[in-house]
């Protein structure tokens, strides 16, 4: 969800939002987005900074996504070691 960041992984999560809370929240909206349209009728200081830090988890999501359409150019089976 972008919150509850691992501090090893340097991605930026939503303040106040841990790991526990986020997953809470992802498993009762299903999606990032539907936690984000939902932040309009949370109450608290977990709504305050969900809908203040919407662009912030938008971004935390694009950075931590791994990437598989990317052409590298070069086969990985070419850095495999002989045995």
């Amino acid at each position: 969800m972008g919150s509850g960041r691992k501090p090893t992984t340097h991605i930026p999560g939503v303040p106040g939002v841990g790991v526990k809370t986020a997953a809470k929240l992802l498993d009762e909206r299903g999606n990032l987005d539907a936690v984000l349209e939902a932040a309009a009728g949370m109450k608290g200081k977990l709504g305050e900074s969900l809908r203040a830090n919407t662009e912030l988890a938008r971004l935390s999501r694009k950075l931590a996504r791994l990437r598989t359409d990317l052409e590298l150019g070069w086969n990985l089976k070419s850095f495999r070691v002989a045995s």
